[in-house]
C-alpha cells in the first residue's frame, strides 16, 4: 500500500465498539462470521474459538483495495463511453450543419428525375395517338383492298392490278394519312375509322344437329357464347349472362364460302347490348336454310366452310369493349389479392403422398401427414385415401383434431397441388365444429381426377389449412 492509500485507510473511523461488549473496542474481525469482535469475545466465548480472525485495520485495507480496483475499472468504462458520446456529437453536428444542403440536393435530384419521367411519358403519349390512328387507317384501307380483290374476277384483277399496286405503295408511305388519291369515287379507297371484325374459319357439319355451338373470343378478349339453330331458317342465339356490363352496338358477320376462291355469301346482323332480363338475343340469319345446303359450298367431306366473327360497330362501342375487358381483369386481380390475404390467416400443413395408382391397375392408397400445430398449439393431421384405376381416382380424406383444447368452429381447406400450374389446383373448402379430439371423414370429396396430371415424380402433393372462425 502506498502512502496516499495508507492515509486514506488511516483517515477512516477506527473507534467502532464491539457489537457484543459495548464497552470494549472492536479491533478484531472474524473472517468466518463476517462480524467485528473484541479480545473478550475470543477469550471468554467459544463461538469464535476456531474461526479465522484478523485485525479490523488489516482486513479493511485489503478489501478496500479490491473495491478500489472495481471503481477504477468503472471510471475507465465511463470515460470510454464519454469519448464515444463526444465522437457521436461531433458527427451529429457535422450532419446537422450539412443537413439543409443535402436535403436541397436530394429535392433537386428528385425533381429532375420526376421531370424526366413526366417528359418521357408525355412525349410517348403524344406519339402513341397518331401512331394508333395511322395504324387504324392503313389497316382499314388494306382490308378494303383485300375485299376489292376478292370481288374481282381473274380478268378484272389483271386490268386493275397496276392501280391496286399503286394504292398499296401509297399506304407504305410514312405520312400519317398515307391514303392514295381517289380517281373514281366508286373505286377509290375511303378513309374510315370503323373497327375491324376478325373472322374465324369453321367447317360446319350438316349432320342433322339442330343446335351448333360456336366458340369465339374477339380481339378485345371478350368471350362470346354463340349458337346456330337450324330449322327451316338459320337462327343465331347469343347468351349474354357474362356480358351484363358490356354496352354498345355490335355486328355479327357470317360468310358462306364457295368452292370458287373469290365467291362467297355474306350475312351481317346487328346486335345491341345490354340485352333484356332473359340474357338471350336471337337473330334470323337466313329465312331459307337451303342456301347452306348448296352443293357448291360443300367440301369433299360434306362440310360447309364458313367464316364468322362478331365485333363493335363503332369506335364508342370499341372503347366500351376495352373498358369491359380492363374491368374484368381488375376484378380478377382484386379477387386473387383478397384470396391471398384470406389464405394468409390459415395454418398450413403438407402431405406428400408417395404411393399413387399405377397405370391400368386398381389400387387403394392411404397415407397420413406429419402433425401440423396451429397458432393456438392445437395439433392437426390429414389422412388421404385414393381409390383409383389407371390415371383416374377418387380422393377421400380424414381431418383429425389431435388435442382437446380450443374447441369451436374452424374453417379448413384441402388442396391437391398441380406441379406446374397453381391455377389448376383442386381445392375443397369446408367448415366444422370441432369440440375435443375429433376426426371428420370426407369421403370422395373430390370428383374423378386425372392423377397423372398432378403427379410429380410419382408423388402427389396435398396442402391443408386450418383457422378458427373469427
Amino acid at each position: 500500500m502506498n502512502n496516499s492509500e495508507s492515509a486514506a485507510v488511516n483517515s477512516r473511523r477506527t473507534g467502532q465498539s464491539c457489537p457484543t461488549h459495548a464497552t470494549k473496542r472492536g479491533d478484531l474481525y472474524c473472517l468466518t462470521c463476517e462480524v467485528v469482535v473484541c479480545a473478550e469475545c475470543l477469550i471468554g466465548s467459544r463461538e469464535h474459538s476456531r474461526h479465522s480472525v484478523d485485525t479490523v485495520r488489516d482486513t479493511y485495507a485489503g478489501r478496500f483495495q479490491e473495491t478500489r480496483a472495481k471503481l477504477d475499472s468503472l471510471n475507465s468504462h465511463i470515460k470510454s463511453l464519454r469519448r464515444e458520446a463526444e465522437k457521436c456529437l461531433v458527427v451529429l453536428e457535422t450532419v446537422r450543419r450539412n443537413e439543409a444542403s443535402m436535403l436541397d440536393r436530394l429535392d433537386r435530384l428528385m425533381a429532375e428525375a420526376k421531370a424526366q419521367v413526366v417528359g418521357a411519358s408525355k412525349k410517348y403519349a403524344e406519339q402513341l395517338e397518331p401512331l394508333l390512328l395511322t395504324t387504324r387507317l392503313k389497316s382499314h384501307n388494306r382490308d378494303r383492298i383485300v375485299d376489292k380483290i376478292d370481288g374481282l374476277s381473274e380478268g378484272e384483277f389483271l386490268v386493275q392490278q397496276a392501280e391496286i399496286n399503286r394504292q398499296c405503295d401509297g399506304l407504305m408511305g410514312n405520312s400519317m394519312y398515307s391514303i392514295p388519291e381517289q380517281g373514281d369515287g366508286s373505286d377509290g379507297i375511303e378513309c374510315s375509322l370503323l373497327p375491324k371484325i376478325e373472322t374465324l374459319h369453321h367447317d360446319l357439319a350438316l349432320d342433322g344437329r339442330r343446335f351448333i355451338p360456336l366458340s369465339y373470343i374477339d380481339r378485345y378478349a371478350v368471350k362470346w357464347n354463340l349458337h346456330l339453330e337450324r330449322t327451316d331458317k338459320l337462327l343465331l342465339h347469343l347468351d349474354t349472362k357474362e356480358m351484363i356490363d358490356l354496352r354498345g352496338n355490335f355486328l355479327f358477320v357470317l360468310e358462306i364460302l364457295d368452292r370458287l376462291p373469290l365467291k362467297k355469301t355474306r350475312i351481317v346482323v346487328s346486335i345491341e347490348l345490354p340485352a333484356d332480363v332473359s340474357h338471350q338475343i336471337t337473330r334470323v340469319l337466313s329465312n331459307d336454310f337451303s342456301q347452306l345446303q348448296n352443293a357448291k359450298s360443300h367440301t369433299k367431306d360434306g362440310l360447309v366452310r364458313i367464316k364468322y366473327g362478331i365485333g363493335p360497330e363503332d369506335p364508342i362501342t370499341e372503347r366500351n369493349c376495352y373498358e369491359f375487358t380492363l374491368q374484368k381483369y381488375r376484378n380478377k386481380l382484386r379477387s386473387v389479392r383478397d384470396e391471398m390475404i384470406e389464405w394468409k390467416k390459415y395454418n398450413i400443413g403438407h402431405l406428400i403422398m408417395e404411393v399413387c395408382p399405377s397405370s391400368g391397375s386398381k389400387l387403394t392408397a392411404l397415407q397420413q401427414s406429419p402433425a401440423m400445430i396451429d397458432a393456438n398449439g392445437v395439433r392437426w393431421q390429414l389422412k388421404v385415401s385414393i381409390n383409383g384405376k389407371g390415371t383416374k381416382g377418387f380422393v377421400g380424406a380424414f381431418l383429425t383434431k389431435c388435442t382437446p383444447q380450443c374447441g369451436g368452429w374452424y374453417d379448413f381447406f384441402i388442396e391437391l397441388v398441380h406441379p406446374r400450374s397453381e391455377r389448376q389446383n383442386r381445392v375443397f373448402k369446408g367448415c366444422h365444429q370441432f369440440e375435443k379430439q375429433e376426426t371428420i371423414k370426407l369421403q370422395q370429396f373430390m370428383a374423378v381426377v386425372f392423377l397423372d396430371k398432378f403427379q410429380d415424380n410419382g408423388t402427389l402433393h396435398f396442402r391443408f389449412g386450418i383457422k378458427m372462425e373469427d
